[in-house]
């Protein structure tokens, strides 16, 4: 196992996808007492939203597999890129739509949907970025992996801040 690697292109994307991702998963979570107070629902209504986000977790671990092999690991036609899979993006533009989805309709029923959409989006694309780094860094990958984890954790943690910072303001 070699010692370091290069931090190239691909790691950087993949690592910025999931810290885009773990910054909303960061938030969801402080920002549903909020969304029920805006929204003026029960403590149940308000949980399905985390149970949306939950079955659409297990759907996209069910249908990963599927979703990888139809559309494939093809290149994007640059070289730097070598191995960027066409199923992360497709999770990336699931999560894109369901965070506008989420921020701008009020209705239960757009929420719960958005919400489903951008859990359906990020499982995508969190199971594909172990593969994804895996195949791109081979014998560095105990390296590549753990460090890019570290970078995602750090959108959880901006996230959170960002969420009870903004509730904590008249901006709210």
């Amino acid at each position: 196992m070699p010692h370091t690697f290069t931090r190239d292109r691909t790691f950087w994307t993949i690592a910025l996808q999931v810290t885009i991702l773990n910054f909303y998963l960061g938030g969801f979570g402080p920002a549903q007492p909020l969304l029920r107070a805006d929204q003026g629902t029960s403590l149940t209504i308000a949980g399905l939203h985390g149970t949306a986000m939950g079955v659409a977790a297990i759907f996209a671990g069910l249908s990963n597999s599927r979703w990888v092999h139809y559309f494939g690991r093809e290149k994007f036609g640059c070289s730097d890129f070598r191995i960027a899979t066409k199923t992360s993006w497709i999770g990336m533009w699931l999560f894109c739509i369901g965070v506008i989805m989420f921020v701008s309709f009020k209705s239960v029923g757009f929420t719960l949907s958005a919400t489903f959409l951008g859990g359906m989006g990020t499982s995508m694309v969190i199971n594909n970025m172990v593969t994804r780094l895996s195949h791109h860094f081979k014998q560095a990958t105990p390296l590549a992996l753990p460090q890019s984890n570290g970078i995602n954790s750090v959108g959880f943690v901006l996230g959170t801040v960002a969420v009870g910072t903004l509730a904590g303001t008249a901006i709210s």
